[in-house]
């Protein structure tokens, strides 16, 4: 939850966050990081950008091809997962 509100801003409330999967992946300078990923839904609020010096914008990408759409890699590695839940 704490990323949650450091990523979204502290005036968006969410739906319970579910475990969804955890991945390991290269980072650009060669480390292997893992990612532990949740789903949730947004129940109240307007998720803004706490970080406008890294983000310039919020989009929000279809599941079913989510793949065509430049995301992180280690989200690529769990888009099959994440489309059996849409």
């Amino acid at each position: 939850m704490r990323e949650l509100f450091e990523e979204l801003g502290t005036e968006i409330k969410v739906e319970k966050l579910v475990f969804f999967g955890n991945i390991k992946f290269k980072i650009p300078d060669g480390r292997i990081a893992i990612a532990n990923k949740f789903v949730t839904r947004i129940i109240s609020g307007e998720p803004k950008i706490t970080e406008p010096d890294i983000f310039d914008r919020f989009n929000y990408l279809p599941i079913g091809n989510i793949e065509d759409y430049p995301i992180s890699p280690d989200l690529k590695l769990l888009a099959p997962k994440l489309k059996k839940l849409n």
